[in-house]
């Protein structure tokens, strides 16, 4: 068993370069996410949230600057005008963040910048032939390592995933989503870890979802997200088959698929 008495950050690297080789012998070229078509709207809403949030840190030093001036006016209104106005935590009337409420500017754009971060050299690595997940994970190691120091800055990532998974599904992108549902459930493995909730990352569930079908794609992000955007998608794919990765290279199975009820998860590697 590995041992997890190290920090966050070793744990990541570490369990990133473990999963690589089980993602390049078991997920075939064809598995492999080609999200490229996406990237420029993913980077516009990214791009968006982001300008989202310094507009609201404006708008929250702009009533602060107001809240003083009326107490040094005199004004006893207070600040009972604050929950509807500048405090919306990176939301808005017309649009649904599927749970993401950070809880500060700062952890707003940290969030997004991790993603992204992830997000553009997951497909600059793919679009060499490179393993793009691990060098993903990596280059937010080295980019963001305030956040792998401190395991509750992971928790707000995933629910950024999972915002964004549930937006690409919403507008029929379920390719796109994929991706950052496999990341959602990356991260969710090393919180499992962390917590001594388990020994060790369980790589087939993390990259079953790297191909999932659309109905277990929608499931994934339907049962994490507390709103009801995904309510219809469901019913839209919930009579498809839940289909699975064969995790013999030798299988014979058009792209090693097959359905999930006559698949067997290994337990192997759990065991030695």
């Amino acid at each position: 068993m590995v041992s997890r008495k190290k920090t966050a950050n070793s744990k990541g690297r570490k369990a990133a370069k473990q999963g690589k080789k089980t993602h390049e012998a078991n997920c075939p070229q064809k598995q492999r996410l080609k999200v490229n078509k996406n990237v420029q709207d993913e980077d516009d809403f990214l791009d968006e949230a982001i300008m989202i949030a310094a507009t609201e840190k404006q708008a929250l030093e702009e009533a602060a600057a107001a809240e003083e001036r009326r107490q040094d006016s005199g004004d006893t209104q207070g600040r009972h005008q604050n929950g509807n106005t500048a405090l919306r935590e990176g939301n808005d009337d017309d649009r649904c963040w599927h749970g993401f409420k950070p809880s500060s500017h700062r952890q707003h754009v940290l969030c997004y910048e991790f993603v992204k971060t992830f997000g553009t050299v997951h497909d600059e690595a793919m679009a060499r032939n490179e393993d793009g997940f691990v060098l993903g994970i990596k280059a937010t190691e080295e980019k963001h390592p305030e956040a792998w120091k401190n395991m509750a800055c992971i928790k707000p990532i995933i629910s950024c995933c999972l915002c964004i998974g549930t937006k690409l599904i919403c507008e029929g992108e379920y390719n796109g989503s994929r991706l950052y549902a496999t990341l959602a459930r990356y991260l969710e493995e090393v919180i499992a870890v962390e917590n001594s909730i388990q020994n060790d990352i369980y790589w087939t569930k993390v990259f079953q979802l790297y191909g999932a079908d659309e109905r277990t794609l929608v499931k994934y992000f339907r049962r994490r997200i507390p709103c009801n955007c995904l309510n219809e998608r469901y019913n839209e794919v919930k009579h498809l088959t839940k289909l699975g990765i064969c995790y013999n290279p030798d299988c014979p199975l058009p792209d090693r698929k097959s359905e999930r009820c006559k698949l067997r998860h290994c337990t192997k590697c759990r065991l030695a």
